[in-house]
């Protein structure tokens, strides 16, 4: 892994190379010449071909993502959404080599062969040989002294070069299009892995206090149903096999409840004021023994299952100025409410809308959670109203008289 200055390193330590290529003792060589990491179109307005000035320039026009390497990082967070291992990048290196020089003497046909020879000799970037380039080009004082900080020696894969062919076609739209220069002779080579990291620290958990080992006969439980046993909710039937034990719980949504045996392969458990209205999983747990370390230790646990919590309207009336609601389970900090009032008789009944939608206020976070809320008396027109209330998608269900759903109902004006 290295830091947000590795892209830089990678570069410099080309132009490393490079630069000593063109000092080999190699026949032919070309005197004056240097090595640049300019756009490959200011090579013609800071260089003079025909007045003898020769190069080698360096330009990174492309930047693609490594397959290979691509999401061994994940997954970086947990499910509560911490920080698990440190995010990385890993690039591919696409970079476009440029040599120029008198075509006359033939100058940049014998650059490009230095760089090939070069680029060939030395096609992996060992740890050696970038920090010496850092060392090179990173000294106090100069425009890149920042290289300094670069840890790409410390990488523990190291950066392989390796040439890329590029076709007439795409030559000619790298320099036609996104230069708008005249061509000059040029080769590509990709530069595989760059690593980034970031430089996030992950927390890391406590180390094991206690290691156990319980070996079971039993498969453990099997949850099939969850069931409303009265209609509404406030008591779940859970059905299975081997639902039973000495110690037996049922986790619903964020409450573990107590669980009590009914009749064979059947718990029932008691939800009301525990459990916040909504769509919730339901879990049956046989607990072990208390420990001092664990005080309710989990010997095995069922499939989970879904189970709506409905919500359910133990009051309406008319308090002053307001129409009040008494919930049961209570209305939870993040819970999305509303009050759904349908006309069922009186001067509501001659009204083009029979329904009406209002919302309801859930407390604040933090706060606790309310039974009662409010709505304005003025909200509401004249007549008679059957009143439910939805939370988090679930709706409760009315009350039937004479086979008719008909309570809870809300009267105005009051009689």
């Amino acid at each position: 892994m290295s830091n947000v200055l590795s892209i830089a390193a990678v570069t410099s330590t080309l132009r490393f190379l490079l630069t000593r290529a063109l000092t080999c003792e190699l026949p032919g060589p070309v005197g004056g010449a240097k090595v640049t990491t300019l756009r490959p179109d200011r090579l013609h307005d800071s260089t003079d071909t025909e007045n003898g000035s020769a190069g080698i320039n360096i330009y990174l026009y492309q930047i693609g993502d490594n397959h290979a390497h691509g999401r061994r990082d994940l997954p970086t967070r947990r499910a509560d959404g911490s920080l698990a291992a440190r995010p990385c990048a890993t690039l591919d290196l696409h970079y476009l080599i440029t040599c120029y020089g008198d075509d006359a003497k033939l100058e940049s046909q014998r650059l490009l062969a230095r760089t090939v020879t070069e680029l060939a000799r030395t096609p992996v970037l060992a740890a050696k040989l970038v920090r010496r380039a850092l060392r090179a080009y990173g000294t106090a004082g100069s425009d890149l002294e920042f290289l300094a900080d670069a840890d790409l020696a410390d990488a523990p894969e190291p950066v392989k070069l390796s040439p890329a062919l590029l076709s007439l076609e795409e030559l000619s739209k790298l320099w036609s299009v996104y230069f708008q220069a005249s061509y000059l002779l040029s080769v590509a080579y990709v530069a595989s892995v760059v690593v980034l990291e970031a430089p996030d620290m992950p927390s890391v958990a406590l180390p094991v206090r206690h290691r156990e080992l319980d070996v079971r006969s039993s498969p453990g439980p099997r949850l099939l149903s969850a069931e409303a046993a009265d209609g509404t909710g406030r008591t779940l039937r859970l059905r299975g096999i081997d639902l039973h034990a000495t110690r037996t719980v049922a986790q619903v949504g964020p409450a573990r409840l107590a669980a009590e045996p009914a009749e064979q392969g059947t718990l029932v458990v008691a939800v009301e004021g525990h459990v916040p209205a909504g769509a919730h999983t339901v879990q049956v747990l046989h607990l072990d023994a208390p420990l001092p370390h664990r005080p309710e230790p989990v010997a095995a646990a069922s499939n989970t299952v879904a189970a709506l919590i409905r919500p359910h309207l133990r009051a309406v009336e008319v308090v002053d100025e307001d129409v009040r609601l008494r919930l049961s389970p209570p209305l939870w900090a993040g819970q999305q409410a509303s009050v759904q009032l349908s006309c069922i008789a009186g001067a509501c009944a001659d009204r083009a809308d029979q329904l009406l939608v209002l919302p309801l206020d859930a407390p604040e976070p933090g706060a606790a959670p309310r039974d009662v809320v409010n709505i304005a008396r003025s909200a509401v027109p004249d007549g008679t109203w059957l009143v439910q209330v939805q939370v988090d998608g679930v709706v409760s269900v009315p009350q039937t008289v004479d086979g008719v759903y008909a309570a809870p109902a809300l009267t105005l004006p009051p009689p």
